[in-house]
């Protein structure tokens, strides 16, 4: 499996959307987030941009999977491909796909 990091642009999102979220209901202060949010981007993930083969591969996953959104599909069309293992919080997409490669986190 590949050592590095990747991701599509939508991780640093979320990173950043669940940190504001944890700031705003007081899991963590300002200080700690913006902290967080240093590291997060200094962690040198290689962002890859999205083409149609990986939207064409998230289509098919979706449907694999009996989806009715794709989120989790683009992060499995990514890995495949890179031959990278996946690491996701998400118990449903871990479960659903049941693949080696695919760890929850």
């Amino acid at each position: 499996m590949n050592p590095y990091i990747f991701g599509g642009q939508v991780p640093l999102y979320q990173v950043t959307s669940a940190l504001c979220k944890a700031v705003r209901f007081g899991g963590l202060t300002a200080a700690e987030g913006e902290c967080i949010v240093r590291h997060a981007v200094s962690l040198g993930i290689q962002l890859v941009a999205t083409d149609e083969e990986q939207v064409r591969a998230a289509h098919a996953w979706t449907v694999r999977l009996n989806g009715g959104a794709a989120h989790g599909s683009f992060y499995l069309a990514l890995a495949g491909p890179l031959d990278c293992e996946l690491w996701t919080a998400d118990r449903r997409l871990h479960n659903a796909v049941s693949l080696p490669w695919v760890q929850l986190a």
